[in-house]
């Protein structure tokens, strides 16, 4: 574990405007620039993810999303997440109260991961929580955990893919393991390509029926015919 950065030179800052919303959004394509497994997401998807005017979360949760740095390099990322619909909160025999942090990215090094729940941590205690579980980001309905095995697999949807050093951070800050998850791997062989291709054939054959490709330039038009 690379241990680089003097801590007096790490800042840990809130996004607080567009460039810094698109610093946190790219701090993981720069990070796993050289892992050939890494699927990366859909930045579209990704400031719809984040926007607080729009997401569904936002209706009744808060997060705070903090870069980290030295100098003008992004070293960070973290969400500190209140939410409020997260089992303790709505638990009235438990007097704990836990928020969760998520989104989570970080060089190598001790000091900068430090940093990143140091800043997570104070954020939630502002909010009268006394615990943190993560990574979540959001809530469990999305991305959460960390990958500790199989990293000769790409990952699925909604499913980790970090690298090899990141479950040493929060073990070596004082974090400790809540549970393990697995992911199960199963066949899925419902793509009848066959039956596709004649249905395909059926409908171009009909004067009310016009087959075209996705077209990936119009992304949130095309999902909205889809659903």
């Amino acid at each position: 574990m690379d241990r680089t950065y003097d801590a007096a030179l790490i800042e840990v800052r809130p996004v607080e405007n567009r460039a810094d919303l698109s610093a946190f959004i790219e701090f993981p394509y720069e990070l796993h620039s050289g892992e050939p497994l890494w699927v990366p997401p859909l930045r579209s998807e990704q400031r719809r993810m984040l926007n607080r005017r729009s997401h569904p979360f936002f209706d009744f949760g808060a997060a705070e999303f903090l870069l980290a740095r030295v100098g003008k390099r992004v070293v960070g990322r973290i969400a500190a997440v209140h939410n409020p619909r997260h089992g303790p909160d709505r638990d009235p025999q438990r007097d704990t109260r836990q928020g969760c942090f998520g989104f989570f990215e970080c060089v190598d090094d001790v000091a900068v991961a430090g940093a990143l729940f140091d800043a997570a941590a104070s954020w939630l205690r502002r909010r009268q929580l006394t615990s943190v579980l993560g990574p979540v980001s959001f809530s469990t309905n999305y991305e959460c955990g960390i990958l500790i095995d199989g990293f000769d697999r790409r990952p699925t949807i909604q499913m980790p893919y970090n690298p090899r050093c990141s479950p040493e951070l929060p073990a070596a800050c004082g974090l400790s393991p809540a549970t393990d998850m697995a992911a199960w791997d199963a066949p899925a062989p419902f793509h009848d390509i066959a039956a596709i291709q004649r249905l395909t054939r059926c409908a171009a054959r009909r004067h009310d029926v016009r087959v075209r490709p996705l077209n990936l330039r119009d992304f949130a038009a095309e999902t909205a015919l889809i659903g």
